[in-house]
């Protein structure tokens, strides 16, 4: 029987090759895909430990994407003039490119994936989906 941990690998397996997509496109690592994408998709998130702290991942990770980013010139950082421990993100015009790209991508493969729904399963999916997320913080609390 199908269940929803088949789902879900399914679901990563499949992610994972539009990822890839982005990454052979732009020669990038899968951690610097993730990065940059977050960054476009949370402009409300600016900084290393808030990518680690949402994303969970390694801060080393986190760190050497970061690095590899400016490197190529998709990234720059600046310090928060209020905690300079503190550095700001910021994609610049070329890590732009990579953005449009990938966002095209992900709105292709979620297009992809509700192909055959309609606007009322897509709302109903997503009344569920919030739900699931309500159940599972509500679980973490008690």
């Amino acid at each position: 029987m199908f269940s929803l941990i088949n789902f879900c690998d399914l679901l990563e397996k499949e992610y994972d090759l539009v990822r890839k997509d982005i990454m052979n496109a732009f020669c990038l690592t899968g951690a610097e895909v993730d990065i940059l994408l977050f960054l476009e998709n949370n402009p409300q998130y600016k900084s290393a430990q808030e990518i680690v702290e949402v994303r969970k991942i390694a801060k080393s990770h986190v760190s050497m994407a970061i690095k590899g980013l400016i490197e190529k010139g998709f990234l720059k950082k600046e310090k928060d003039p209020n905690n300079l421990r503190v550095y700001h993100l910021e994609i610049l015009e070329e890590g732009k490119t990579v953005t449009v790209y990938g966002k095209k991508k992900q709105t292709k493969f979620f297009e992809n994936l509700f192909s055959d729904f309609s606007e009322e399963e897509i709302e109903e999916f997503k009344r569920l989906y919030h739900r699931m997320i309500k159940n599972m913080m509500k679980e973490k609390i008690s």
